[in-house]
């Protein structure tokens, strides 16, 4: 219970540096902060690893992401507790944050541990099947108090990934950033022709727009905060052409696409995730515009089941139904395959069949009830729908 304790004050140390930067530390030496917190801190060097694990896209979700990281985190401090003079570590924000105090400025025996760790990594393939961490190391320091300024570095050296391809373990460098602005690369020529794109439904077009602006993306992979600003942008246009010109609701607001782009592992996760987003919306905006498409031809239908046995005219339902007939008579039979009066003939031969089958009419009283009041022209129908007459059919199957 007193070690478990001990890990909890440790592990409060960074927790509220995290949470309150400027005033968790302060000035205080190391020994206030090793009797206050329980920490075993001594002169030497300290750093911040941030260690973030990508799952398959598709594939990532909180529960899985947070199973590995705690198997991870454990592997950690089996591998560094030994070689550190302190260690702690958090999970926060889908990552584990690692305070370091090593008498180790250039980390050599602690970057070597982590290297054999990417093997026990690779044996969790049964559970996780494509599971890829990154480390980023912030700067060593010899001061405590400039970790929170460490923690963000590491952060910066983790989203610079996307220009080292495989990478495993990224060093904070501390270099100027680009002067381009996200308008530099999504300009307003850019964001027009995406929306037009989603205002005719021209889903190809779009995709071969996107395809273009990645190599973009890739051009200038290794600017990563100007990156992470054009993924924002390119964001806030989708949403916009989603809801403008598609009806999207329900739709993430800005906080979890901002999250969503920390699992990304490479920008063609990024992009393939966009597509696949955009693919979503378009099939749910088809099949709403099906359905409501498809609602006059349901309702005529409807119509036509429950008043076949009455005088129906393709002018009458039509009508009903508020359109002009010679427009509706194209629709139906987009929509069925089969003209209006073929299909209004099949529902009354079909329920002939029954009446012949399941009733003591006779072919008189089945030609009324199905909505004939011409006996001869119903027989010659009959006949000619299913090559049998009304009194053959019946002594057939009846």
């Amino acid at each position: 219970m007193l070690r478990s304790s001990v890990e909890k004050a440790k592990k409060n140390l960074l927790t509220e540096i995290l949470f309150n930067p400027l005033g968790t530390i302060g000035n205080n030496d190391i020994d206030s902060i090793n009797k206050e917190y329980y920490s075993n801190f001594k002169t030497g060097f300290f750093t911040i690893a941030v260690i973030r694990a990508f799952l398959e896209t598709g594939e990532e979700n909180e529960e899985m992401i947070s199973l590995l990281l705690t198997k991870i985190q454990s592997m950690v401090k089996q591998k560094l507790e030994p070689i550190c003079i302190e260690l702690i570590t958090v999970i926060w924000q889908e990552q584990i944050i690692c305070l370091i105090n090593t008498d180790d400025p250039k980390l050599k025996t602690i970057i070597k541990q982590l290297n054999k760790m990417k093997i026990d990594i690779a044996n969790l393939k049964d559970i996780f099947q494509k599971a890829n961490i990154i480390i980023g190391f912030g700067e060593v320091t010899d001061n405590l108090n400039k970790i929170y300024s460490n923690i963000e570095k590491a952060q910066i050296a983790i989203l610079s990934r996307f220009a080292q391809s495989n990478a495993y373990i990224i060093n904070y460098e501390d270099r100027t950033e680009s002067k381009l602005e996200p308008i530099d690369i999504i300009d307003t020529s850019l964001k027009d022709r995406l929306l037009s794109y989603f205002e005719t439904l021209d889903k190809n077009k779009l995709f071969e727009e996107l395809d273009r602006l990645k190599m973009v993306f890739e051009k200038n992979a290794k600017e990563s905060k100007l990156i992470y600003r054009c993924y924002t942008e390119l964001i806030d246009i989708i949403i916009f052409g989603l809801k403008t010109h598609l009806n999207s609701d329900n739709l993430h607001d800005a906080s979890w696409f901002r999250k969503q782009f920390n699992r990304f592992y490479t920008l063609n996760d990024m992009f393939d995730w966009i597509k696949d987003w955009i693919d979503d919306e378009f099939e749910k905006f088809s099949e709403l515009k099906k359905n409501r498409d498809n609602k006059p031809i349901r309702l005529a239908k409807q119509y036509i089941h429950e008043n076949y046995n009455k005088s129906i005219s393709l002018d009458d339902v039509s009508s009903m139904l508020g359109f002009n007939s010679a427009y509706f008579s194209t629709m139906f039979k987009k929509e069925t395959g089969e003209n209006f009066i073929d299909y209004l003939i099949k529902i009354r031969i079909n329920n002939a069949k029954h009446l012949l089958l399941q009733s003591n009419l006779n072919i008189d009283g089945i030609a009324t009830a199905v909505g004939y009041s011409d006996t001869k022209y119903f027989t010659k129908l009959f006949r000619k729908k299913t090559g049998l007459s009304p009194s053959e059919f019946k002594k057939l199957y009846g």
